[in-house]
């Protein structure tokens, strides 16, 4: 039996980097944009259900959570035509519309301290919907603020509450800088990427190419 993976997608960067990961992860198992299978690929046998989960009206849906302190990039990933393929549940926006974390990291670490139990509410239920959770993947930039400190606050709570599970980060550097930041400690293994490299690859409202 296959192990399941969440998906968690924090700050502008980490998801739009997911946004581009699921589009692929759509095209590679045959599911359309609402999470319905194509017609070729009924009949596969790919482990879909690694990264997806099949509704009760048969669509398939990521296992995911999309998370950010202000709604710019996640709203443009509602609005866009794979809006539909996503849980509505399982987008997280600051309900108390402090604008996002200012490019700090102190304040999403802070503020990811102060939205512990709604986080975690999120996670915990993902977490329990999967038959046998081999662990989490987790986008985000180390530059600003979301991605950097709440990321930073997740991956040590993870660790925390979630031991025995692989933790698998993709952090992306800014241009001009590099640095491991706290998140070092914390993920069982890292992939980096530069963030100069990804400025013409990635953008809120490129969901269609």
């Amino acid at each position: 039996m296959p192990r399941q993976v969440l998906t968690l997608q924090v700050g502008q960067c980490g998801n739009q980097i997911g946004f581009e990961f699921w589009k692929q992860l759509c095209l590679e198992h045959g599911i359309g944009r609402d999470g319905r299978l194509e017609p070729y690929a009924i009949q596969g046998v790919d482990r879909k259900d690694c990264f997806f989960y099949e509704a009760d009206d048969t669509r398939y849906v990521p296992r995911a959570l999309l998370i950010d302190l202000e709604p710019r990039v996640i709203q443009s990933v509602k609005n866009s035509s794979f809006g539909p393929l996503f849980n509505p549940e399982n987008f997280f926006l600051d309900i108390r519309d402090r604008g996002g974390a200012g490019n700090n990291w102190a304040s999403g670490y802070s503020q990811g301290q102060a939205l512990d139990e709604l986080l975690f509410d999120m996670i915990d239920r993902e977490a329990e919907n999967a038959d046998s959770l081999a662990g989490f993947q987790l986008c985000h930039s180390i530059a600003g603020g979301t991605g950097s400190g709440l990321g930073s606050y997740l991956m040590e709570q993870l660790r925390d509450r979630y031991p025995k599970q692989v933790l698998q980060t993709y952090s992306i550097f800014p241009n001009q800088s590099y640095g491991l930041g706290s998140g070092e400690r914390h993920a069982d293994a890292r992939e980096h990427g530069n963030g100069g490299g990804l400025n013409t690859g990635l953008s809120p409202t490129d969901e269609d190419d």
